[in-house]
């Protein structure tokens, strides 16, 4: 089976722009399904490893770890130059994906990468195309900022991380590809530096990263509030909209919590919503995700003027 980008406007009930539809196009997503017996076995794989604790808690605690890896990343981008060096090494770990609440087995690598970027697609094509200085926060090695300057060749890109391989990357990768307007700043989700402001009518985007700070995320959300960016789109492991009644969705709530991923950032963003301060334009799931977690949903706001 192969997906196509009619399969993804089904699967999220929404038409793509044409620019979205070419990317998606161009990216390979052959899987075969995985049977019910199989996929029961999974279910109980990941909760045995789940009982067993095998999973490493996100935090501050991991500062130094996503340095090495970040770090890693870049000696093989310099050794190489080549991007693909950039993408970072938890991709393609597994064949085992999720679609539509269901395990799937990928044909080949990059089919969880490919899946990303097909998010990625829809959501940078309906959200971005206006703005002019765009921010991603935690954004690593920049493989999603380099994803993005496909698409849009004349905007500045700012790449922010806590690591300082990130802006190492960054300043290496801007000067391989003779690209001034991508550019790295440090920035730490735990203690935001409100000393730097993003340039006015300005867009931002996390993906993958705010999973970091479990529920230590007001500091980051006032840091937005101050800001005001003109659009903030995240595709971030949020588990409010997961059904803990769907035996697949239970394996990945059952991680993140073990992970202590992000809790409560989204209904954080909803009170500020009800209080008249932000607006939400959009919250929904991907109903896309790797074997141990569904951790691509969807959420857009911008905080009021």
């Amino acid at each position: 089976m192969k997906l196509s980008f009619r399969d993804f406007e089904k699967l999220w009930r929404t038409p793509l722009t044409p620019k979205a539809i070419d990317e998606i196009e161009q990216l390979d997503f052959e899987y075969e399904p995985v049977d019910i017996s199989d996929e029961n076995a999974l279910i109980e794989e990941i909760r045995e490893e789940i009982r067993q604790n095998k999973f490493v808690k996100a935090g501050q605690s991991r500062e130094a770890s996503w340095e090495k890896g970040w770090d890693e990343n870049l000696q093989n981008f310099l050794k190489s130059k080549d991007i693909d060096d950039l993408i970072p090494k938890y991709f393609g770990k597994s064949a085992i994906n999720r679609l539509g609440q269901h395990f799937i087995r990928a044909k080949n690598q990059n089919f969880d990468l490919n899946m990303l970027r097909a998010i990625q697609a829809r959501l940078f094509t309906e959200y971005l195309s206006e703005q002019k200085n765009i921010y991603e926060f935690g954004c690593g090695t920049g493989h999603n900022l380099l994803f993005l300057r496909k698409l849009y060749s004349d905007c500045s890109l700012v790449g922010l991380d806590w690591a300082h391989s990130s802006q190492e990357t960054l300043s290496h990768l801007s000067q391989t590809l003779g690209d001034e307007n991508i550019h790295g700043k440090n920035f730490d989700y735990f203690s935001p530096d409100f000393n730097f402001k993003l340039k006015p009518s300005s867009a931002v985007f996390t993906v993958a990263s705010l999973e970091q700070i479990g529920n230590r995320h007001r500091l980051f959300i006032d840091y937005l509030m101050e800001n005001k960016p003109a659009i903030v789109v995240h595709i971030e492991p949020f588990r409010d909209l997961l059904d803990e009644q769907n035996p697949v969705d239970l394996t990945s709530i059952e991680y993140m919590k073990q992970r202590n991923y992000i809790e409560g950032y989204c209904e954080a963003i909803f009170e500020l919503q009800k209080e008249g301060k932000a607006q939400v334009h959009s919250f929904e799931r991907t109903f896309i995700g790797s074997k141990y977690v569904d951790g691509y949903t969807i959420l857009v706001w911008s905080p009021s003027k």
